[in-house]
């Protein structure tokens, strides 16, 4: 009973936090997801590091920030060319950094450097275009906010109807919990929870919101199964601990971060 009362205190307080950045300005929007960068790029080089890997973090958690931070002051009104220049060169300064490292594994440790960035910052830059991509003001903060209530709605509905009904496993030797009866739920949740947004946010169609149901809930259930695999590797429960009961930043934002680039693919295909 007292760790339920201790995730449930998490949860509401995670939710009003998320809500509250999103829905006051752009600026508060910003340092929430600024905020993810950071957190999630250090938890993905913790977890390295239970791999027996050294990756670069500060280098690492500075480039996915100065990436993000750029991209959204660029779709901000920063036209600034100096910010497409900066964030190409950086990386290759890892590469200068590892010719004087003479370690075995100096190159496998500048690769999941870079991974830890493409694999967290990239999408979440992605995020700061989206609108733009759909045709909308860069601040759209019910378009995010829908993204999220989407995602929420199958990752909470696959676990109900999962946990009463669930049999066949989804892919045990990665997330023995999924199951392929409470994915399908979660996917139906998914589209009737879009379904509903459009009635709310009509500046997209309800076939866009269906769409974006679908896209959201398949690609959200396969960004959870690769952080439960890298988990998996690293021998370690949670990605962190800045969230009793909860886990880490990954764990409550995987599927909405792994997401994000099959949601801009989808405004720029349709756009």
């Amino acid at each position: 009973m007292k760790d339920l009362g201790k995730r449930a205190g998490t949860a509401v307080i995670f939710v009003i936090v998320v809500l509250g950045c999103i829905l006051w300005n752009k600026y508060s929007m910003g340092f929430l997801f600024l905020t993810v960068v950071f957190a999630g790029v250090q938890e993905y080089y913790q977890m390295s590091e239970k791999r027996d890997l050294e990756p670069m973090k500060w280098a690492g958690m500075g480039m996915a920030g100065i990436l993000y931070f750029s991209s959204f002051l660029y779709t901000n009104g920063a036209h600034w060319d100096g910010l497409l220049w900066i964030n190409l060169i950086l990386p290759f300064f890892l590469f200068i950094r590892v010719v004087f490292d003479h370690r075995e594994g100096a190159f496998s440790d500048l690769g999941d450097t870079l991974v830890g960035i493409f694999y967290v910052a990239v999408p979440l830059t992605l995020l700061n275009f989206i609108p733009s991509f759909a045709g909308l003001p860069s601040f759209s903060p019910f378009l995010i906010l829908g993204f999220l209530v989407i995602i929420w709605a199958n990752d909470t509905f696959a676990y109900i109807i999962g946990s009463k009904i669930g049999k066949n496993k989804l892919y045990a030797k990665v997330s023995p919990g999924k199951t392929w009866e409470g994915s399908i739920g979660g996917f139906i949740f998914a589209i009737g929870t879009a379904v509903l947004y459009s009635r709310f946010y009509t500046e997209l169609s309800m076939l866009d919101w269906v769409l974006l149901g679908g896209i959201l809930s398949v690609s959200g259930t396969i960004g959870d199964l690769v952080e439960s695999k890298i988990k998996r590797l690293s021998g370690v429960k949670d990605s962190g601990k800045i969230m009793p009961g909860h886990g880490g930043i990954l764990d409550r934002f995987d599927a909405f971060i792994f997401c994000l680039p099959f949601v801009a693919l989808y405004f720029i295909i349709t756009g």
